[in-house]
């Protein structure tokens, strides 16, 4: 799914990035989007499995959740 929506960071460097950051007192926000068209069970397993990770590392971390919404194609706001 990274590859399919052109990330060029996977979840060790979101990890390792996210720790240094709030070691050094940084506040750090991040969306996860779930339900990609196309994506797999095993794939969001993975993207709750880091959300949760993140979470774990402390207070300066914050992380939110949206589902997947298709506006650029001109979807209507639900």
């Amino acid at each position: 799914m990274l590859e399919l929506i052109d990330k060029r960071i996977d979840p060790s460097m979101t990890r390792t990035v996210v720790r240094r950051l709030t070691e050094r007192g940084i506040n750090v926000k991040s969306y996860a989007i779930l339900g990609f068209p196309a994506e797999t069970a095993a794939e969001i397993d993975t993207t709750v499995r880091l959300v949760h990770d993140l979470w774990e590392l402390g207070d300066d971390h914050r992380c939110r959740v949206v589902p997947y919404c298709d506006f650029a194609r001109g979807a209507s706001h639900p």
